[in-house]
């Protein structure tokens, strides 16, 4: 298995979106672990250690910073079920910060228990 890269977490995420179009079925909001041959390098805040990849908000919402038709097509793309596979995805990936501004949609898809990213947003 090659090494985490942000190379491969990319190709990862294009390939489930396209296998999402393509009538798959989303994956289950289940968590698993992450392995762990996939480490990210992490930094001390506070008394947490979390990934120097953080995964960004900002698309889920819709705020492209560029042209209001990528913004659409964005906040169009990111059910709350792509959502939820799209933060579910990154920590089996070893992407345990997640930063974003509080959405509705954000806070639905959140897993409800055993995820760092529950964790840290006081729903478990």
């Amino acid at each position: 298995m090659s090494a985490p890269s942000r190379r491969n977490f990319l190709t990862a995420a294009a390939m489930s979106g396209l296998a999402a179009r393509a009538g798959a079925s989303p994956a289950t909001t289940e968590i698993r672990a992450a392995a762990p041959d996939k480490s990210i390098p992490a930094v001390t805040f506070g008394k947490t250690a979390i990934s120097r990849v953080i995964l960004g908000g900002n698309p889920i919402d819709g705020y492209s910073h560029s042209v209001q038709k990528l913004s659409d097509l964005m906040r169009e793309y990111f059910t709350v079920a792509r959502t939820a596979d799209l933060i579910v995805h990154a920590e089996e990936e070893g992407i345990t910060a997640f930063e974003s501004h509080y959405s509705e949609k954000v806070a639905a898809a959140l897993p409800s228990r055993g995820s760092a990213a529950a964790r840290c947003s006081g729903s478990v």
